[in-house]
């Protein structure tokens, strides 16, 4: 007379106490006709390209698969799938932020390696590279080896937050220091508190994103 048996959830309630919740007959043919249906959502997913529209049918079949009255057993097969959405998308920025960093990287170095063709010391470049200390250091490192004598000013832009790094870095026995440099260009741009971190050859301070264009000039005439 039950027809179909599904259990939709078991759970414990107290120590060696279990509650297993199931239906039958015609809600456990729905159950199973709702699994069936959310386990093609999902096999149409998996073949979702990694970026934005991945993100959103992520979230929608985490949503669905949440709120659905299914096996406990195929409710658990189907978060597991999920999790490969998950791991794909990790997979997809990861390599994102590579691709960015490397750019970064490279038009830093063709920065440094025209400056030092040209005879210039100074070097003053703009990059998208967020607040990433690790990225535009990675950059100053690289621009070191194209121009050896050369002193930078990296200024790295952070569009969401609203604002940007200064990351300066010169060559040992410079008469003027990093860190006087970052302190020369936030006090250019007006900035409230000037503040700069890290010593003689290498330093960083931070400005609000209305005052980029003052900055760059400040930084051009050092």
């Amino acid at each position: 007379e039950a027809k179909d048996f599904v259990i939709i959830e078991e759970r414990g309630t107290a120590k060696g106490i279990r509650r297993i919740t199931a239906v039958t007959h015609d809600a456990a043919e729905r159950a199973n006709a709702l699994a069936s249906s959310l386990e093609d959502d999902m096999t149409a997913a998996e073949q979702v390209e990694a970026g934005e529209e991945l993100a959103q049918v992520k979230n929608a079949m985490t949503t669905k698969v949440d709120d659905a009255l299914i096996s406990a057993v195929r409710k658990a097969q189907l978060r597991q799938r999920i999790n490969g959405l998950v791991d794909k998308l990790k997979a997809f920025k990861k390599a994102q932020e590579k691709a960015k960093a490397d750019a970064v990287v490279e038009s830093s170095t063709r920065a440094a390696a025209d400056a030092a063709e040209a005879g210039s010391e100074l070097v003053v470049h703009v990059v998208e590279a967020g607040l990433d200390k690790k990225v535009c250091e990675k950059a100053l490192k690289s621009m070191t080896k194209a121009h050896p004598a050369g002193s930078f000013v990296l200024i790295s832009t952070a569009p969401q937050a609203g604002r940007f790094g200064i990351y300066v870095q010169v060559p040992q026995g410079q008469s003027r220091s990093a860190k006087d440099m970052v302190l020369a260009i936030q006090t250019a741009a007006e900035a409230e508190k000037p503040k700069a971190s890290g010593n003689a050859s290498k330093a960083n301070g931070l400005l609000g994103l209305e005052k980029l264009e003052v900055a760059l000039a400040a930084a051009r005439g050092l």
